[in-house]
């Protein structure tokens, strides 16, 4: 009979440095244990899921019995340059799309234990599906809850991707005890934050930076801060990501883009030049809005540049957005003075 060390083994050579197992004791009960206590609920209206069907393992697999957490971490220095009028993008969106390489290894974890149970009834996800990823890696003694929302690992910090297999495999374990928070009086992140997204553990995801980096919605250029794609600042004041190694996985040797360069992709080179990234699944044209909401900082030095931009891409302008992007920057109160 194969044994949770035996995976964990295995899921460790895959190279992920974070597995944890645990047994599926989804009741209701125990639901609404962890809606009181520990789930960031607010996150469900994003998805327009019920509660429930958004962790209850007994949606996906009929006869669910065990649980794998894998985390891969991303941790790494951001990447500075001395170059002007660029936009970073988020340390999780550096190197290959991690959807795309943690879904190839929960491939082969899922053939693995097929040699054990050949018919096995399974479901995995990493982000994109309907299981709460953070929320099983909490589950499986993988970390805690910290008060930005993340799971935190005290060797791997918060800057980790997590996947989640649920399936029908009996094994053999003691479930592992739920950690509690370790965050103590500390509110780095909390204080950090550029639009007080954080508060007690829970995240307003609708004010949260990186979620207004992939929205169409315009927001003081002021907050964006050079970063046009996601945000990393309440990773990055955190203590728990001090002494982290940096990651080989996700290497990125660039990690900023030329803002004027972004503005002026069309549609086919936008997805042709980022189709590796974990970014490349975004509106094109919101990804230039951000980019067009970054160069307000320039606009005292390079107007005149920036304004021969808009008329550039003014003549083929095929959404609005972009249009009220440069208006927005152009138009405010900030540049009366200039």
């Amino acid at each position: 009979m194969l044994t949770s060390q035996q995976i964990a083994n295995y899921c460790h050579a895959l190279g992920f440095e974070i597995v944890g197992f645990s047994h599926c004791l989804i009741d209701d009960e125990y639901l609404l244990k962890i809606e009181k206590q520990y789930f960031n609920h607010k996150l469900l209206i994003r998805k327009n899921l019920p509660y429930q069907d958004y962790i209850n393992v007994a949606k996906v697999v009929s006869n669910p019995q065990l649980i794998i957490s894998v985390g891969l971490s991303y941790h790494q220095k951001n990447i500075s340059t001395t170059k002007k009028m660029i936009g970073h993008f988020s340390k999780a969106s550096y190197g290959q799309d991690y959807h795309q390489l943690i879904y190839a290894k929960l491939d082969e974890i899922v053939n693995y234990l097929k040699k054990e149970k050949a018919d096995l009834e399974y479901f995995y996800s990493c982000d994109t599906k309907i299981l709460d990823d953070r929320y099983f890696a909490y589950l499986c003694g993988n970390g805690f809850y910290g008060k930005n929302s993340m799971i935190i690992n005290e060797k791997y910090g918060s800057e980790v991707f997590y996947g989640t297999i649920v399936c029908d495999l009996e094994v053999n374990f003691e479930q592992p005890q739920l950690i509690e928070s370790k965050c103590g009086t500390c509110q780095l992140c909390e204080l950090s934050c550029p639009t007080n997204s954080l508060n007690n553990y829970e995240l307003d995801y609708k004010s949260c930076l990186a979620y207004l980096t992939q929205s169409r919605e315009l927001f003081k250029p002021q907050l964006i801060n050079s970063v046009i794609y996601g945000c990393d600042i309440c990773n990055n004041i955190c203590p728990f990501n001090d002494d982290v190694k940096d990651t080989a996985a996700f290497k990125e040797q660039i990690g900023y883009l030329d803002l004027c360069e972004v503005i002026v992709l069309s549609k086919n080179d936008y997805h042709q030049q980022f189709n590796d990234k974990s970014f490349s699944w975004l509106n094109h044209n919101i990804m230039k809005k951000n980019a067009i909401l970054a160069l307000q900082p320039y606009l005292k030095t390079n107007y005149d540049d920036i304004y021969q931009l808009y008329r550039k891409v003014e003549q083929q302008m095929t959404s609005p957005l972009i249009k009220e992007a440069f208006e927005y920057i152009l138009k405010d109160d900030y540049f009366d003075e200039i």
